[in-house]
């Protein structure tokens, strides 16, 4: 598990620090305070691999790059998109082990190879290149350093003038198995389902079937109906998880996450999204018996102030207070650096109770 992370030219962090992480951890802050950068950075440093640059790049910020200008496809991965200083990400973990990557850019040009000149007696055939552009390749380096090894680099490459804009044949280590939900995603329902699967066979079913009665009481059966995921609700027919709204569809891939994958780090972006408040202080109390039961840290983000005050009453409960920490992200008015504080239960409970700023305002 993480305790610390320093954060260094990457998307909007200049230069930061955050200390104290603990098993679960929910970070508040206003839009644009770097909270989802921080989630990027710490799926980034665990698995530094071409899967997690492209989900980054591609699914979370919807950058596919430009096979035209395949030179600005890193840009926004470096502070103020200025690709020519190294981007450091390093973690501290628990047990004191570090570990960290780099990021850097290197831009190349290649000429286009030149068909030579071809003789059939008295014919003469010469290929014109004149109208045949350079080839830019830039090339994104990963380079991996922890305590154990001196470290390893990858490159992955966006080429103009091929069909694949991105490329990679080589991989790091991952150093923990880390999952990525963002804000709005829903997983398909065949995804889900074989997910599902894999608990079945674990004898874990009952912990999704229970998480998802605290936001429906009445869904009393989990079916996997022609590969897709189905719910009963008492009285009716299975219908497909997709038909049950945004909530259950989240809580579902959160716990199937978290019971399939043991000894892992569970990143969520606006974990409110979808969620009733009225459900919200539930659902922390099993998130927080999940973790510990199944060994999972979490790291959550939210800006909104009944998921805040939910996540705040359910660390109260002596069972889970030892494992729980808030972190307020704000940019520091003296410095224009992010910052992010961390409040215990009773600093926040007293910011809650008199009215106070604790999301960085």
């Amino acid at each position: 598990m993480i305790r610390n992370i320093d954060i260094e030219n990457f998307r909007c962090f200049h230069k930061t620090r955050i200390e104290g992480f603990s098993q679960i951890n929910l970070i508040g802050g206003q839009n644009n305070a770097g909270k989802t950068a921080l989630l990027e950075a710490i799926l980034l440093v665990n698995n530094p691999n071409p899967d997690s640059i492209l989900f980054l790049q591609q699914k979370l910020r919807g950058e596919y790059g430009n096979p035209e200008v395949p030179e600005r496809t890193w840009s926004s991965l470096f502070f103020s998109f200025d690709k020519q200083q190294k981007a450091n990400i390093s973690a501290l973990a628990h047990n004191q082990t570090s570990y960290g990557i780099k990021l850097a850019c290197q831009d190349s040009i290649r000429t286009p190879t030149v068909t030579p000149a071809i003789s059939n007696q008295d014919i003469v055939k010469i290929e014109d290149n004149s109208t045949m552009k350079d080839i830019i390749e830039s090339s994104l380096i990963i380079h991996q350093s922890t305590q154990k090894q001196i470290g390893s680099s990858i490159q992955i490459r966006a080429i103009k003038g091929e069909e694949t804009l991105f490329h990679s044949a080589t991989f790091l280590p991952v150093i923990h198995s880390t999952f990525f939900i963002p804000a709005g995603f829903k997983q398909t329902a065949d995804r889900l389902a074989s997910s599902y699967q894999n608990l079945l066979f674990k004898g874990n079913e009952d912990t999704v079937l229970e998480a998802l009665q605290l936001i429906d009481e009445k869904i009393e059966k989990i079916d996997i109906i022609e590969k897709k995921l189905h719910l009963k609700r008492t009285g009716e027919i299975p219908m497909p998880v997709g038909m049950f709204g945004d909530a259950l569809n989240k809580v579902i891939d959160i716990i199937i996450r978290i019971a399939n994958h043991p000894h892992s780090i569970l990143l969520i972006d606006e974990v409110e999204n979808g969620i009733h408040y009225t459900h919200q202080f539930e659902l922390w109390q099993r998130l927080f018996q999940l973790a510990k039961t199944f060994d999972v840290q979490i790291f959550a983000v939210s800006h909104s102030l009944e998921m805040i005050k939910a996540f705040n009453a359910a660390s109260l409960e002596d069972e889970f207070g030892q494992n729980v920490s808030y972190f307020e992200m704000f940019r520091s008015l003296r410095s224009n650096e992010i910052v992010a504080n961390s409040l215990s239960k009773d600093t926040l409970s007293y910011a809650i109770a008199n009215n106070q700023s604790f999301r960085g305002e």
